[in-house]
């Protein structure tokens, strides 16, 4: 996921959130070299606490977008697997018609033979793919 363009853009956006509030803590830092208060203290805290959440409400929305993009991807390779699945099948279906001339007599050696390598070339193809529920 580290490498998707979404997580990427939040990652950013989350880091400059954290650069504001650190800015926030520098500016206070600054007006507190007079001397330090319990308001000074309170309003460095709020402004803290308010840059992390807003980082983190950033980062929670972000991975919620993540997660829908995992689903719609998750989807399509459902669909995938089912159009190469038809596809297989409608193969399948070819093969069993071509042994069928070969075993009515009709068929030539060269026939037989290509069947034969393309029936084996099928299985294999369909043994990588899971039979459909």
């Amino acid at each position: 996921m580290s490498d998707s363009p979404l997580f990427r853009q939040a990652l950013a956006q989350a880091i400059c959130h954290l650069t504001e509030a650190a800015k926030a803590l520098l500016a206070c830092s600054q007006e507190l070299s007079g001397g330090i208060t319990k308001k000074n203290l309170g309003e460095l805290r709020a402004s803290i606490e308010s840059a992390i959440t807003r980082a983190t409400d950033k980062i929670m929305a972000s991975q919620a977008e993540l997660a829908a993009e995992v689903k719609t991807i998750k989807d399509q390779n459902k669909k995938s697997q089912a159009e190469v699945r038809a596809a297989l099948d409608t193969l399948l279906e070819k093969i069993t018609a071509l042994e069928a001339v070969i075993a009515s007599g009709e068929a030539t050696p060269e026939l037989t033979a290509a069947v034969a390598e393309l029936k084996t070339e099928s299985q294999t193809l369909d043994d990588l793919i899971p039979d459909a529920a």
